[in-house]
């Protein structure tokens, strides 16, 4: 589906986590989701961190933590 079209309607909040060094979507392509984004939002590019194992980087668990607490 087209994520970029959807994204100006979505007025969800979003936390957009970015694989800094991601193989399979580059970079790139979630930071213009996340510039097309309406609602609320926060992002964190986690520097090093691969596509498949976003979660081993540094930051990744207290991201989600702090934007599931508000």
């Amino acid at each position: 589906f087209d994520s970029i079209a959807l994204a100006p309607r979505l007025g969800v909040p979003m936390l957009c986590l970015i694989a800094g060094d991601d193989e399979l979507i580059p970079p790139a392509h979630a930071e213009r989701l996340y510039d097309a984004w309406k609602g609320p939002k926060r992002k964190l590019v986690l520097a090093g961190a691969p596509h498949g194992d976003p979660d081993s980087a540094p930051g990744f668990w207290s991201a989600i933590r702090r934007f599931v607490s508000g």
